[in-house]
């Protein structure tokens, strides 16, 4: 495993993630993969990060919330948020199809360890913030 993918399995520890063996994360990593992908198909652009197999949405304190994608080749995409949750809405050929409404960034190598970092330091933060409530 990578420092990233490490980071996202630790950022899902005792959340509702894992919930029903992990049905609600196989279900919106699968709709989050067919609005990125589809983008690239509609747009004609050659889609090679194999699937997207994980991801965590974090804001980071600042209330705009950013989905960070990791696919099979270790890439992450940058989606904000917003455009999975109101998709650019389409149909073809009476099929009902949606995608994000931008090319989502890309982010590998020494960018992406230093996203893992800001990953644990973001589930540091929201159970930190979870104790004080408590209190």
């Amino acid at each position: 495993m990578s420092h990233i993918s490490d980071a996202m399995q630790a950022f899902h520890e005792n959340t509702m993630w894992i919930v029903n063996n992990g049905m609600m994360a196989d279900l919106a990593i699968e709709d989050t993969n067919n609005k990125v992908i589809n983008w690239f198909a509609m747009h004609q652009q050659e889609w090679k990060h194999g699937e997207i197999v994980d991801f965590v949405s974090m804001d980071e304190g600042t209330g705009v919330y950013t989905v960070y994608a990791l696919c099979t080749d270790d890439t992450v995409l940058a989606i904000p948020e917003d455009e999975l949750d109101n998709p650019e809405e389409f149909d073809i050929s009476g099929h009902h199809t949606a995608m994000v409404r931008t090319r989502p960034q890309e982010i590998t190598g020494e960018d992406a360890d230093q996203l893992a970092d800001r990953i644990l330091d973001e589930r540091e933060r929201i159970l930190r913030e979870r104790a004080e409530s408590l209190h």
